[in-house]
């Protein structure tokens, strides 16, 4: 195989973390699609009727920023504990 196939196929693997982002997310979609009722939020004296669905929405998008965010401080301490070579 020469090296152009050979790159081109490694690039279209995807990898366990990729499957699993796959899953989560069908999940996510799935349980967005059966809860589309209207809830009521009470947060700091103020009241918000929004979709079930929409809720989860924010929710969900909030959880992905913030482990990414997360992650991102956790590689740069880990950047920052290594001795310079």
């Amino acid at each position: 195989m020469s090296e152009f196939g050979k790159a081109a196929t490694e690039s279209k693997r995807i990898s366990a973390r990729g499957v699993i982002a796959i899953i989560i997310l069908i999940i996510a979609v799935i349980f967005m699609a059966q809860n589309t009722t209207d809830v009521e939020i009470k947060i700091l004296g103020f009241s918000l009727t929004v979709w079930l669905w929409a809720l989860i929405l924010v929710v969900f998008l909030m959880g992905m920023i913030l482990g990414g965010a997360v992650r991102a401080g956790v590689r740069k301490l880990r950047g920052a504990e290594k001795p310079p070579k």
